[in-house]
């Protein structure tokens, strides 16, 4: 295996056990998509600011709202690169769910992967 291989495995490897220990209630897929998506990045993810955008969308959302089911994590690595959060995350709300999510399932990325995926799974249910 290459260095660059064995560094990436390791970085991955932190990153589910971090995110995972701190979402405990986020699915396992959904959990593994954000680990690679900071792992892509080369970066160790940063906790707490997970956390602050988790917060930001849950201030601003409701109970059953969509940005709470398989947006949510997405959304919380979105947000994570964005130098201000919550002015991306009330952007994005202000369009509505169903735009996003229709724009995410266009790109070809991590992101649309997973939507795409767990969207079949749920339908599969």
């Amino acid at each position: 295996m290459n260095d660059k291989m064995l560094r990436d495995s390791e970085l991955f490897k932190i990153n589910l056990e971090e995110i995972s220990s701190r979402f405990p209630w986020e699915g396992r897929k959904s959990l593994s998509m954000a680990a690679e998506y900071f792992t892509d990045e080369g970066i160790a993810a940063d906790i707490s600011r997970m956390k602050d955008c988790e917060r930001i969308i849950r201030e601003n959302t409701g109970f059953l709202s969509p940005f709470r089911g398989h947006l949510k994590m997405v959304l919380i690595c979105k947000m994570y690169a964005q130098e201000a959060p919550e002015e991306f995350f009330l952007n994005i709300r202000e369009a509505g769910a169903e735009n996003y999510l229709g724009m995410l399932l266009e790109s070809e990325d991590i992101f649309s992967e997973y939507l795409r995926a767990a969207m079949e799974s749920d339908i599969i249910a």
